[in-house]
């Protein structure tokens, strides 16, 4: 009797064991994919909170000024516990016949005779007054401009450039040399009166007392991070927006 009950005793606890091994088997890859859906969900969250950053900035844009947001760009800016990073890069509707692709450098005179001057890499500086010339050469892909004492040299998208300068703000004569190559085209936006002030020594287009030349077209690229250090963003997002050139 003590036997047989020692025997069923045994069994049971051979069953035990194999139910439990047999469930750990059917459990640890479901535990696995469980955990997968997690660190997904996890990363597509963190996916949508950097995208609202990103469009939480870009929409703030829109209430300031060119030289504002340049002189204001983030570079891992805390937010919500996140780093935003945002690079401003020249755009524009100007185009060649030679040429789809294009980089754009933007030069805004303003009321009080300073100009601003943005490189197709998003560099940039503000003269407190128009420099008498400006230079611009091109080796491969690289770019040197030269505004009187001032000297930029970086790298741009494409080989063939337009340099836009909208003068349409202007209320005094200026006189300036635009120097440059044959892959680059100056673009001029000028009041009718003032025109007779600027030279150039290659192909260019003037463009004569417009209604309103208030707006730049500009290339905004946001990157945000999970850390301070991170050197992989959670996300990046490309926007083409309008911003003012003036209050």
């Amino acid at each position: 009797m003590m036997k047989k009950l020692f025997n069923k005793k045994g069994l049971g606890l051979l069953e035990t064991v194999i139910a439990i091994a047999i469930l750990a088997a059917i459990a640890l890859p479901l535990l696995n994919v469980f955990v997968s859906y997690a660190r997904a969900d996890e990363k597509a969250q963190n996916v949508l909170s950097a995208n609202y950053i990103s469009q939480d900035y870009t929409e703030t844009l829109e209430t300031m000024t060119y030289q504002q947001a340049l002189s204001s760009a983030p570079y891992r800016l805390e937010v919500d516990g996140y780093y935003l990073t945002a690079k401003i890069e020249p755009y524009g509707s100007v185009s060649d016949s030679s040429s789809s692709q294009i980089s754009y450098f933007n030069f805004i005179i303003y009321d009080d005779g300073s100009m601003m001057a943005v490189m197709p890499d998003g560099q940039w500086t503000v003269f407190s007054s128009v420099p008498a010339s400006i230079s611009f050469t091109r080796v491969a892909n690289n770019y040197t401009f030269t505004g009187g004492s001032t000297t930029i040299i970086g790298e741009m998208e494409y080989s063939y450039s337009v340099i836009t300068i909208n003068a349409m703000r202007q209320t005094s004569a200026v006189t300036l040399d635009v120097s440059t190559t044959s892959d680059f085209k100056p673009v001029l936006y000028c009041k009718s009166s003032y025109t007779s002030g600027y030279t150039f020594d290659s192909v260019y287009e003037i463009i004569e007392d417009l209604l309103t030349q208030d707006t730049s077209l500009v290339h905004v690229t946001t990157y945000v991070y999970e850390d301070a250090l991170s050197n992989e963003e959670i996300s990046s997002i490309e926007s083409y927006i309008t911003i003012k050139n003036w209050e």
